[in-house]
């Protein structure tokens, strides 16, 4: 898993150098209060903070003279993320089907990414949450992407601000 995360980080970090940045917005975007997905020329301009899902940083550096990166690693800093109402629930949910009551046991992991702007400028937090084989993501806002198992939400915050983005897997 934490290959696929690495993976997906570096090929994220290659296609940003890659990319020429669009101009400006002539007017600044608007203060988000939830954790709403942000449109993707929105958060193109600003600082992108990758987050995994223990709530650490992921961090690289370039290496050397010629401009090369280093291999990402993880650095928890809990000022700018921590993890809040972590939940792990087991029970049997019911329904009617063709008149006959169904159960089934239903097993619920959630948990609230803490995301705090720290800087003078907004950012965009991209949060990458590992999904368990057999798992499905259920929360509100659904993320952005899900690639190699590992679902990717993106939130902007403006200076200041501290954003909560709850995050729910069940099986």
């Amino acid at each position: 898993m934490r290959n696929s995360l690495t993976t997906l980080l570096v090929l994220s970090t290659a296609t940003m150098l890659m990319a020429q940045p669009p101009s400006r917005p002539t007017q600044p975007p608007a203060p988000v209060v939830d954790a709403t997905p942000q449109p993707e020329d929105t958060a193109t301009n600003m600082q992108e903070i990758n987050v995994d899902g223990d709530c650490r940083i992921v961090v690289q550096d370039r290496g050397d003279a010629t401009g090369r990166y280093s291999r990402p690693h993880l650095r928890p800093d809990s000022t700018i993320c921590h993890l809040e109402s972590i939940h792990d629930s087991r029970h049997y949910e019911e329904r009617i089907v063709d008149g006959v009551i169904q159960r089934t046991k239903v097993h619920v992991l959630e948990q609230t990414f803490v995301l705090h702007n720290v800087s003078p400028d907004p950012v965009s937090f991209v949060v990458h949450q590992p999904v368990k084989n057999g798992w499905h993501i259920d929360s509100e806002p659904k993320p952005d992407s899900v690639f190699d198992g590992v679902a990717s939400f993106r939130v902007v915050a403006q200076p200041g601000e501290v954003i909560r983005l709850h995050v729910g897997q069940r099986r």
